[in-house]
């Protein structure tokens, strides 16, 4: 994606969105954003990533490419998740 498809994210201010495991297929420029439902979603480089996102928070992850690791799960409102204690 490059920046002039910047104005299409305008309806998404505000969505928090995960950085996926990279493909070795796409190289590590290729940045895959997974939704809030666990859906990879759409693809960014870094420097989109860096001047249309604001990082609030990095992980601690090896993998790169996720092997043997989890599929990433959906996110859990903490709304619902305090009813489920």
């Amino acid at each position: 994606m490059n920046p002039a498809g910047a104005p299409r994210w305008k309806h998404s201010l505000g969505t928090i969105y995960r950085v996926g495991y990279y493909s070795r297929r796409d190289g590590l420029d290729c940045i895959w954003l997974v939704n809030e439902a666990g859906e990879y979603q759409e693809t960014v480089d870094h420097d989109y990533l860096s001047k249309y996102f604001d990082v609030i928070q990095t992980s601690e992850e090896k993998s790169l490419y996720g092997a043997k690791r989890p599929q990433i799960d959906p996110v859990i409102a903490a709304r619902k998740r305090r009813r489920s204690r």
